[in-house]
């Protein structure tokens, strides 16, 4: 009998908590309540029987209120705000240790049934929520629709973020979006989140986790879902010409698919475009690291690599390390992982680590790996490819580029036919199905790396009620993104995650 894991993550990492605890408040904040269909801007807001209609930073409000860091926001579930409502323009933030709130109570709501507070724009306005120039904001619970760009601009965004820092968006949903008819580029710069960090603005705690962000409704081929995120975990991604384009520093236990499709022919869309920039042009400190891990990538048209690491840097000091580890990828139109070093002429040192990835690539001509050789560009000083499983029918599975030191080991590359015979299929994400697969306790140990990268070492969805399921720190690991258990000491009370 057999029990395989899956790869979503709810890791627990320091960056994490550290964007977690600014929720936490100080006897000045209040909390107000907001109701746009049965609140008045003159009431106080302070309970849920007197709510607001507006919030104070919606046009049209007509109430008093006076800002203090630490203030919540709580919208009533199964209302809707409409277009004269927006742009809610958030110009006041928090501080370390008491974050503004604006949310849902699933207490608080209309009718029968709680469902988020539906933020719409009717395809009458071009941004619903702007956070400018403040920090220490969670944007939670929230359902964002209906947004019309007017032109192809990043202010034309259902959130748009400029100059700010810490704002962390959980459990949005955000989709609907379209264009005019002025809009006849598509360089992914409306539709879903779009952070402008601008000269001299990291993007140090911009967070989105647990969102579904994609436009299926307007057939998924125009937009970005995310820009300049430095972490995205736990959502969905999908339906939409750019995944992620630009930023992702921490990307781990989402799912993206059907990502990559575009109205404009002239677009280079990708399903996560990635780079080891801390915003528009400030590097990251030497020795920092940048991880993907425990994803799922399926049935994406985007045109490079699922995964496009833009390695470029500037600076001879930097040592950039990237960790690429615990990922499925499968059925999409191009490279499993994409290298580049494109913008970078100068005195570049990065080191990439491809582990205990799982990678199908459909055209035996399309390379599973991939370094892209540029002019004047540094290649990677190490490239480290262990652990992993490839179902190709080629012969070169990975193109090097000139990397100074290109170590393979202990990878596992067979065509699909071998593959299909062991049980390997698109229907189970290429996943082991019995203890004699050959991807079973075959590979390296890694477990020397489990303090440096922790998620590398146990699968953190929970899968078992309150733990992970490691991988041994002895004995040999299974190659691939899966931990294939059976017999006596399989755990119990496994449950499947699927999106």
């Amino acid at each position: 009998m057999k029990i395989i894991t899956v790869v979503q993550s709810t890791a627990k990492l320091n960056f994490i908590a550290l964007s977690l605890i600014l929720l936490a408040r100080t006897a000045s904040a209040t909390t107000y309540y907001i109701d746009f269909q049965g609140g008045q801007d003159s009431n106080d807001g302070r309970s849920m029987a007197k709510p607001w209609k507006h919030h104070p930073y919606m046009p049209n409000w007509l109430g008093a209120y006076s800002h203090s860091p630490g203030d919540r926001f709580v919208f009533r579930g199964s209302v809707k705000w409409d277009h004269t409502c927006w742009p809610l323009r958030i110009t006041a933030g928090g501080s370390p240790l008491q974050a503004d709130y604006y949310g849902a109570d699933p207490a608080w709501f209309n009718g029968t049934a709680f469902q988020r507070p539906l933020f719409n724009a009717e395809f009458q306005a071009n941004q619903i929520i702007v956070v400018s120039g403040t920090s220490y904001i969670r944007i939670d619970n929230l359902e964002l629709t209906g947004l019309m760009a007017d032109q192809d601009s990043g202010g034309n965004s259902s959130i748009y973020l400029s100059n700010s820092t810490y704002v962390n968006m959980t459990n949005l949903k955000v989709h609907n979006w379209n264009h005019s008819t002025a809009v006849v580029t598509n360089n992914g710069n409306f539709g879903g989140i779009y952070n402008n960090p601008g000269a001299g603005t990291p993007i140090s705690g911009v967070v989105v986790d647990h969102c579904d962000i994609g436009d299926p409704e307007n057939g998924g081929n125009q937009g970005s879902a995310t820009r300049f995120i430095e972490t995205l975990s736990n959502s969905i991604i999908h339906d939409t010409s750019q995944g992620i384009l630009h930023g992702g520093r921490y990307v781990f236990g989402n799912t993206f698919y059907n990502l990559g499709a575009t109205f404009d022919p002239a677009e280079h869309t990708n399903v996560t475009y990635l780079d080891q920039f801390n915003g528009r042009a400030e590097s990251l400190s030497s020795g920092a690291i940048i991880q993907i891990y425990n994803n799922i990538f399926y049935d994406n048209t985007a045109s490079v690599g699922a995964v496009y690491a833009n390695y470029g840097t500037s600076g001879s000091s930097t040592m950039i390390n990237w960790y690429i580890y615990g990922n499925v990828v499968y059925s999409n139109a191009s490279n499993c992982i994409l290298l580049d070093p494109y913008n970078s002429p100068d005195g570049l040192m990065t080191n990439v680590y491809i582990w205990n990835n799982t990678c199908e690539i459909e055209r035996a001509t399309t390379a599973a790996i991939r370094v892209v050789s540029r002019p004047g560009t540094v290649p990677p000083t190490l490239l480290d490819v262990k652990n992993d499983h490839f179902v190709f029918d080629g012969s070169g599975y990975i193109s090097c580029g000139g990397t100074t030191v290109c170590t393979l080991a202990s990878n596992i590359v067979m065509d699909h036919a071998s593959a299909a015979a062991q049980g390997y299929t698109k229907q189970n994400r290429f996943a082991p199905v019995a203890p004699t697969n050959a991807t079973v306790r075959t590979g390296i140990n890694l477990s020397s790396m489990c303090t440096a990268v922790p998620g590398l070492c146990s699968v953190t969805a929970p899968l078992v009620a309150g733990a992970g399921l490691p991988r041994p720190s002895i004995g040999a690991w299974d190659i691939g993104s899966y931990i294939f258990m059976e017999g006596p000491d399989k755990p119990t009370g496994l449950r499947t995650i699927v999106h």
